[in-house]
């Protein structure tokens, strides 16, 4: 014979298997988030040193853009985590363009062309973003770093090279006129990969650096 006890007694265990089974729903949920998420933040980037040269396939096509803009590379420079061993420090210096973020007009696509000429000129974008990630691997590289000073030293390069890399950008867009000038365009090609060329050196995202 069921007593009142034993049924509220089911009734708690009943509860308690409801509640164990949707945190374990929930815990298998997060668990595919994450993964996900990872998945899609990796497929988002290119990474230079793995694929330098973009196409139209890694730009979301939009039908407009504010101003006269016909494309915008989004490319930025990551440290994808410092590792201290000893007297060493490891960090990995990485160039990418954001797939999400980098949009090119419908327009500019149909025409062979122009849509040539502007790649050409987006790509330079990309190989900038490249040669200011090998400045800071050269100025990370040539620092001897001390504990005390390790932050503020680190935040300074980093800081002045971005400064740099704007104002570079912007001088590229300027005097090409967005690929307009075909002339100019031209120079700063040879330019961008003499530039690429010299620092060569420090192609490799990775950078051991001494620490005191």
């Amino acid at each position: 014979m069921l007593q009142l006890g034993d049924l509220y007694g089911n009734k708690r265990l009943i509860i308690r298997m409801k509640n164990t089974k949707i945190i374990k729903y929930t815990l298998i949920l997060m668990v595919i988030m994450f993964f996900l998420s990872f998945s899609f933040k990796k497929n988002d980037r290119v990474l230079w040193h793995k694929r330098n040269i973009i196409t139209w396939n890694d730009f979301r096509v939009v039908t407009q853009l504010s101003g006269n803009e016909k494309a915008i590379t989004e490319t930025h420079i990551s440290n994808n985590g410092s590792k201290i061993k000893k007297d060493i420090i490891i960090f990995k210096i990485n160039c990418y363009l954001s797939r999400n973020k980098s949009v090119v007009l419908n327009d500019v696509i149909e025409d062979n062309v122009i849509s040539d000429n502007i790649l050409k000129h987006e790509q330079g974008h990309f190989d900038i973003t490249e040669i200011y990630a090998r400045k800071i691997r050269r100025r990370l590289k040539k620092t001897i770093f001390t504990k005390n000073s390790f932050n503020n030293t680190v935040k300074s390069i980093w800081d002045k090279s971005l400064k740099e890399l704007d104002a570079f950008q912007d001088l590229y867009d300027t005097q090409t006129e967005h690929s307009i000038n075909k002339e100019k365009q031209a120079e700063w090609n040879k330019r961008i990969a003499q530039e690429l060329a010299e620092l060569d050196d420090y192609k490799d995202v990775e950078v051991i650096c001494k620490i005191e």
